[in-house]
């Protein structure tokens, strides 16, 4: 009962809806009750899908607005002074990661200090590192990174 009171059909006259009135309204309400089709993976707008020969992707804008992005592959990176990894260090913000793929970042070179890990299950995983509390201490304070996939 609490999921009709929502449903468009419910809403509408049958008497006076065309036939494509009511499919409409038929399709809306099964796109609007299935998660298949409303799975929010956090991304924002502006940002490129995972590539799927990676394991994450990672940005220095929250919004994919500017700045550099780097595409993880499979395995392990430092970020260490003097290196063509430099410009990454302690400056990643937005972390994707891709479905059946986890990320972990340390806060120190050579996998030390903080750490925080993102598992993405069936579906990419995008999160914004200083909106989630598990994820926080790494905001721009990421120069070591583990990345692996169960494929």
């Amino acid at each position: 009962e609490e999921s009709l009171s929502d449903s468009l059909l419910a809403k509408i006259d049958k008497d006076k809806a065309s036939q494509e009135e009511m499919e409409e309204a038929f399709c809306r309400d099964v796109d609007s009750f299935s998660f298949d089709f409303n799975q929010y993976n956090g991304k924002p707008g502006q940002c490129q899908d995972v590539p799927v020969h990676k394991c994450a992707i990672v940005y220095d804008s929250s919004t994919c607005g500017g700045g550099w992005k780097l595409e993880i592959s499979k395995g392990q990176i430092n970020f260490p002074y003097f290196s063509s990894y430099w410009k990454y260090r302690n400056d990643i913000d937005l972390v994707g990661v891709r479905a059946g793929c986890t990320f972990t970042g340390y806060s120190g070179s050579g996998f030390t200090g903080n750490r925080a890990r993102i598992k993405a299950g069936e579906h990419d995983v995008w999160v914004v590192l200083r909106e989630q509390s598990d994820t926080l201490v790494l905001d721009e304070d990421i120069e070591s990174i583990m990345c692996s996939c169960i494929y």
